[in-house]
């Protein structure tokens, strides 16, 4: 996992200019979390009734995930957050992974459902054009 304050080893240069992104492993390889969010996935069905506990290792696959989405930003989020929708083999099904914007810090994790499920199925693609 990368610290705080080092700098991001990633490279957008084959994926810019989109909003919703294929980016075949591109960028997302920086994710790192720090113990207190690390924790705080660890234990959502504290919070969640019937929610699964995530491990951050699975967060990291998914993020090497080849096929992973990352919308940069995250359309619902308020403070310009990442999205990254990933497969974990480890957990055996598709994360969605909330970052932070600047370095690549976890924010939050679940097991991905709903439009972030069905897009990662579905394979989204959006070009520059879009």
């Amino acid at each position: 996992m990368r610290r705080p304050g080092e700098p991001p080893s990633w490279d957008f240069s084959r994926c810019h200019g989109i909003r919703h992104r294929l980016c075949d492993n591109v960028g997302v390889a920086g994710l790192w979390w720090d113990e207190e969010d690390a924790d705080y996935i660890r234990h959502r069905s504290d919070r969640y009734p019937g929610a699964l506990n995530i491990e951050p290792e699975w967060t990291l696959e998914a993020a090497a995930d080849p096929r992973a989405i990352v919308r940069d930003p995250d359309p619902k989020s308020r403070t310009g957050a990442i999205r990254l929708i990933g497969y974990s083999p480890s957990a055996g099904f598709v994360l969605t992974v909330i970052a932070d914007q600047v370095d690549w810090a976890g924010i939050t994790a679940w097991k991905a459902r709903g439009a972030d499920l069905r897009s990662y199925l579905e394979g989204e693609v959006v070009s520059d054009d879009d």
